[in-house]
């Protein structure tokens, strides 16, 4: 029983490595969300932080609107993130205002730190490990194995298996010379 319980709990943690930080900074950015589309909801914001992108519209007789209408969305410029606060036409273009999402930002580059982070720690060689464990030409490995299965198909007459037994002398062999020199004209 407890082997099982203890196996349960070790599941469980490799469970949250694998999901549970994707879970937690998800979370945390529709939080930041919901904290910014209150600020701008009850106009807590300062005018003087707005962005204001201007998109130009390709329709005919558009008309000009004199006020801002309010608008929800988002955006991300120059790889900060914006929240649409308000939006009005004018001389054939869209104006948006635009406020930054800092708490979402700060959780984007915390969440791609940590993500950086673990792929650096999983791709360092380990100090204790020697770094050539094997013999990394594999020619001669090859050359046993081909004369090996050469060998073994040889055994075999049928007229059918000719076609497999050349195949086979040819494919792992190395190349005994190089390749034909080629000119540019």
């Amino acid at each position: 029983m407890p082997k099982k319980i203890i196996s349960i709990l070790l599941i469980l943690v490799l469970a949250l490595n694998w999901c549970g930080y994707n879970l937690v900074y998800n979370y945390k950015q529709y939080k930041a969300n919901q904290t910014q589309q209150h600020n701008i909801a009850t106009n807590n914001y300062n005018e003087a932080e707005l962005l204001t992108i201007a998109i130009p519209l390709n329709m005919p007789y558009q008309s000009n609107r004199c006020s801002y209408e309010a608008c929800k969305g988002e955006i991300t410029y120059n790889g900060r993130v914006y929240n649409y606060v308000k939006r009005t036409i004018q001389n054939g273009e869209l104006i948006l205002k635009c406020l930054p999402n800092t708490l979402k930002q700060n959780l984007l580059l915390a969440k791609n730190k940590q993500a950086r982070a673990d792929y650096d720690d999983a791709n360092q060689p380990q100090n204790n490990i020697p770094s050539k464990i094997g013999k990394k030409n594999t020619n001669d490995y090859l050359q046993k194995y081909s004369n090996y299965t050469t060998a073994l198909l040889a055994r075999i007459s049928t007229p059918h298996f000719a076609f497999v037994t050349n195949y086979y002398q040819s494919a792992y062999r190395t190349t005994p010379h190089l390749p034909p020199a080629t000119s540019v004209v």
